[in-house]
This record gives structure tokens, C-alpha cells and sequence, in this order.
């Protein structure tokens, strides 16, 4: 609908980036590859031309594919995807993990779980030994998505770079979703902040209203992670809402009135692509809120719900300016040239409400 799309492209100019997930997706990679295997590497050696590789692999686990043998070779070449180091290190030898093998003629070639420049441990995914000898259940997929939030909640510190890898399985895989739901639904039971920060970026993203009621009950400690705003991120840019179904449990973040840093904005955000008359309750709530951002988000809401909804309070797609349009109420309507302050904004609104 013509209309309800210019609603929510005007607020949505509002928001951040969304998150970024240029990291390959573990599922994406157990799709695509002949073979994937758990074991470890005993040996490299250089191949016959400089800047490739021949690996040993010891074969511990056979996930996808078949291997005819406890122990391969594989070999590691250069590619458009991935640039290699000069050499292998030492310190991956022994290391257990899942390997991705591509299969061509009689032998086998390792497929990096990372696209880009080579960083220790891309090659696979390193496992833990305790996670390296469990048996998950499920298809390849399931296996998959467990070993990678058991990698994740083995690391100590990670890295923006593993959050990203982290992400890149547990969303997107739209074949795929009650498996990621189900692996991100485990992290947020984690107990660590990290975790939990993870498992909502990534479930949120994919529309789950659950994860959004679990965020609201635990804003006081997510909130005070600094990686928090993967998680106001991805409920402003990537969470699509199941319309008035989904307001109820944003109505649980709005009423926390936290101090979380952005969730107020995020919030609204999301608020924001339900085009009802049932969301200006909650708009109306955050005209109240200390963030600027949340506060424009909300007159925009006003504004242009007020420019466009009929006598019923419905905007419909392609149809003529409401009959509740004022020059007022455009003066009013957030635009970045106005020199009208977001208080003020929000006052004037608030001066319009029954």
C-alpha cells in the first residue's frame, strides 16, 4: 500500500544501520559442501604451487558425506573468497573441530568457514573436546546450528568477529527457522549476558514476539552490555511484527521504561510498520520518552497518520490526504529542516491527545 509504505520509509529514515552479517553462515556451509566432518589437523605441508596447502586430516566424525578412511588429505588453495597466510599455524594442529570438504574427482579440498583475509581457527570451526565427542540429534541442519552456539558459549571473550559468525548461522536461514529459533532460544536461557545478547539479536531479527517478551524482562541486564546495540539493531531494522498481534509484547518494552541506551528508538521503530490506529496508544507513550530519537519516531507517527488515515483511523493504500489533515499538523510532522526541537515535537502532540 502506497501510503502505509510512505508512513513507514519516513520513520524508518530514522533508524540506524542495520546489523551487519558479512560472516558465512555454518548451515549455509553444511548445504554446500560434500563433506563435513569433525577431526583435527595432524600435518600440513606446501602444496606444488606456492600459496597452497596440503592438509592431514585425522577423521573423528563423519556429519555429511562419506569418508572411506580414518585420516585424508585435503588440499588448500587460494580462492576469490578468501585470501591464505603464508603459512599454517602450529598451534592449529590437534585442535578438534568441524571441517567443510568439497569433493573433486578422487580428492578433497577444505572450504574455509570464513570468507576474507585468514584469521587462526577459519579454516573450521574449532570445537571444545567435550563439545567435539557429544552426539547432537537432528538433521545435518540441527547438528549444525548446536555445535555452532556450543562454540560460541565455549569462548571466553568473543569478539565482535565471532558475534557476526555466530549471527550469520542462527539467522537468515529462512528453510531453516524453528531450527535457528531453537538454537538462539538456548542462548538466551544462557546465563551469560553475552549469550543472551546473541541469541536476541538473532530470534528478534527473525520476527520472534517471544524473544522480544524475553527481552523485556531482561532489559536491566542486557541493556547494560555494550554490545546491546546489536539487539536495538536488529528490533529496529530487521524485526518484522505479526501487525497488532505484535503490539501487546512491544507494549512490555515501552512500559519497562528503561534506561537501556536505544531501546526506547527500537522500540518505536518497530511500532512503527504496524500502520494502525491501535499503535497511537504506544506512540503516545513515548512522546513521554527521555530519547530524543524515540520522541521523533512518535511524532512522525503522529503526523503522518494523521496526514493519511481516513475518518476510521485506517490508511489505506493509493488513498487521498485524511480528512484529519491540518497545515498544523504538517508543520508538526518531523522533517530534518524544520528548526523545531524533538520536545517540542512532542509537546505539540501531546497538547492534540484527548
Amino acid at each position: 500500500m502506497l501510503m502505509q509504505r510512505t508512513l513507514i520509509a519516513a520513520v524508518l529514515m530514522l533508524a540506524g544501520p542495520p546489523v551487519s552479517h558479512a560472516a558465512t553462515s555454518i548451515v549455509a556451509l553444511g548445504q554446500s559442501a560434500s563433506v563435513a566432518m569433525i577431526g583435527t589437523l595432524t600435518a600440513s605441508e606446501n602444496g606444488p604451487t606456492a600459496g597452497q596447502f596440503s592438509l592431514t586430516l585425522s577423521v573423528a566424525k563423519v556429519l555429511k558425506g562419506q569418508l572411506g578412511a580414518p585420516t585424508i588429505v585435503a588440499g588448500l588453495v587460494p580462492a576469490d573468497s578468501f585470501v591464505l597466510p603464508s603459512a599454517i599455524p602450529s598451534s592449529l594442529v590437534g585442535q578438534p573441530g568441524i571441517w567443510f570438504l568439497s569433493q573433486s574427482g578422487n580428492g578433497y579440498q577444505v572450504i574455509p568457514t570464513e570468507g576474507g583475509r585468514f584469521l587462526p581457527g577459519e579454516l573450521f570451526l574449532p570445537l571444545s573436546e567435550s563439545l567435539a565427542a557429544a552426539t547432537p540429534s537432528g538433521t545435518i541442519e540441527q547438528q549444525l546450528l548446536q555445535y555452532v552456539v556450543g562454540w560460541y558459549q565455549s569462548l571466553s571473550n568473543p569478539t565482535v568477529r565471532d558475534d557476526m559468525k555466530c549471527l550469520a548461522s542462527l539467522q537468515n536461514q529462512p528453510a531453516a527457522l524453528p531450527d535457528s529459533l531453537a538454537a538462539a532460544g538456548s542462548l538466551i536461557g544462557s546465563l551469560a549476558v553475552a549469550d543472551q545478547v546473541i541469541g536476541l539479536t538473532a530470534a528478534i531479527a527473525q520476527g520472534s514476539d517471544s524473544a522480544v517478551a524475553a527481552l523485556s524482562t531482561s532489559l536491566d541486564m542486557v541493556g547494560s552490555s555494550p554490545k546491546f546495540y546489536l539487539v536495538t539493531g536488529a528490533l529496529a531494522t530487521l524485526y518484522q511484527p505479526s501487525g497488532v498481534a505484535s503490539i501487546p509484547v512491544l507494549k512490555q518494552i515501552i512500559d519497562q521504561r528503561s534506561a537501556a541506551p536505544g531501546i526506547d528508538a527500537a522500540a518505536g521503530a518497530a511500532l512503527s510498520k504496524i500502520v494502525v490506529k491501535q499503535t497511537l496508544p504506544m506512540m503516545a507513550e513515548l512522546l513521554n520518552s527521555s530519547d530524543p530519537v524515540a520522541q521523533l519516531r512518535a511524532t512522525s507517527f503522529f503526523g503522518l497518520f494523521t496526514l493519511f488515515a481516513d475518518s476510521n483511523g485506517t490508511v489505506s493504500g493509493g488513498g487521498p490526504i485524511g480528512p484529519l489533515a491540518t497545515e498544523i499538523a504538517r508543520q508538526y510532522t518531523p522533517r530534518t529542516d524544520s528548526g523545531i526541537t524533538p520536545t517540542q515535537y512532542s509537546q505539540f502532540w501531546h497538547s492534540t491527545l484527548p
